[in-house]
């Protein structure tokens, strides 16, 4: 009788180690999960997108569209000569610091370009990609970047573009 009493004690220690080392498992894996979860909510804070899309129609003279993300505003200016109006978008990252400007349209365009203008506010120019009807980029000999931080198509152009993508720093 003695030594059953002896046995149920021990086996009530174990089980209650046992219960201790799952409770601590459980404990870690909820911190573990919890810090994923800050970190990832962490990050989406710290990325800001905006994305418009706008129409862009031929015939009518100089025109322009903007998006703002904080202190950051990307603008398009356009002036084009086509048959039929056609849909764009105009989307802007931040990302600690980091802004990128994507002027874009899915399929081919045609509208022919007279000219163009991007810019974004707030940052230095690091990085520019002006696409062609093909998604071939275009030479750097039919764009410049201004003085004033503006991407402006170069007189000798061929007048077609797809996108435009804008990286500053």
């Amino acid at each position: 009788e003695n030594r059953n009493l002896l046995v149920k004690e021990r086996d009530k220690r174990r089980v209650g180690k046992m219960v201790g080392e799952r409770e601590k498992k459980a404990v870690v894996v909820v911190l573990l999960v919890l810090a994923v979860i800050t970190q990832v909510a962490g990050r989406k804070r710290k990325t800001q997108e905006v994305e418009e899309t706008f129409s862009l129609r031929p015939n009518r003279g100089a025109d322009s569209v903007e998006v703002s993300v904080g202190s950051h505003t990307c603008v398009f200016r356009y002036d084009i000569v086509g048959g039929s109006s056609e849909d764009w978008t105009l989307s802007m990252t931040v990302t600690k610091g980091d802004v990128e400007c994507v002027i874009h349209r899915p399929q081919d365009s045609y509208l022919y370009f007279l000219s163009f203008d991007a810019s974004i506010s707030g940052v230095d120019l690091v990085d520019v990609s002006v696409y062609d009807n093909t998604g071939e980029v275009l030479r750097n000999d039919v764009y410049y970047i201004s003085d004033d931080g503006h991407v402006r198509n170069e007189e000798n152009w061929e007048g077609t573009i797809r996108e435009v993508v804008l990286f500053g720093a």
